[in-house]
């Protein structure tokens, strides 16, 4: 029995190496795709597909963690890391209208994937009442409508954080509805 503690003691250690050092670069993954994200939506990020690549190098050294331990899969700061980074992805394709870049996000988890696709919207949201801009606004709310027409397509009823970023999605649809009328009112009473 000695040693069959012996061995789990020495396996449980392995494994929470692995998932500090994992976690610290999930952390690490996450804090640079939201400072990212914030660059890009205020315009001030100047080489978006050089940050693209360092932080794909980060993502493929996490995946390359995970794929040798399954078990740190479980470990939530991954999907978190994971997720920023993919909403980072999906805001770039967007806004520099470069849809090679999605190939960034090759081995993610598709829950990470939705999750920062629909985090996007919403900073698309931001921008739209930043700018007040129609054209802009319009463009982005066909593409939120885009991203909304694909999550219907899921069976959202089994995931609740499916079901939850479905319904973040649709809230910023209607949101970004709402900008567009402010700026159709005030257009139309600058016109009157």
């Amino acid at each position: 029995m000695k040693n069959i503690w012996r061995a789990i003691t020495i396996q449980n250690k392995r494994f929470e190496e692995e998932r500090m050092k994992a976690q610290t670069l999930a952390e690490t993954l996450q804090r640079e795709a939201k400072k990212s994200v914030h660059l890009l939506v205020h315009r001030r990020l100047l080489n978006v597909s050089e940050k693209l690549r360092l932080l794909r190098e980060e993502v493929a050294c996490l995946l390359g963690m995970v794929k040798k331990n399954p078990l740190l899969h479980h470990a939530r700061a991954i999907d978190d890391g994971l997720e920023e980074y993919a909403e980072f992805v999906a805001l770039a394709v967007f806004l520099e209208k470069n849809s090679s870049m999605a190939a960034f996000v090759k081995g993610i988890s598709s829950e990470a994937l939705i999750g920062g696709i629909a985090d996007a919207t919403g900073e698309l949201v931001r921008i739209a009442r930043a700018k007040m801009d129609e054209k802009e606004g319009e463009n982005i709310r066909e593409h939120i409508i885009s991203v909304y027409h694909h999550l219907l397509d899921l069976p959202i009823t089994r995931n609740g954080k499916l079901r939850s970023k479905t319904e973040d999605v649709r809230r910023n649809l209607l949101r970004t509805e709402e900008i567009l009328f402010d700026i159709r009112i005030r257009a139309h009473s600058s016109a009157g």
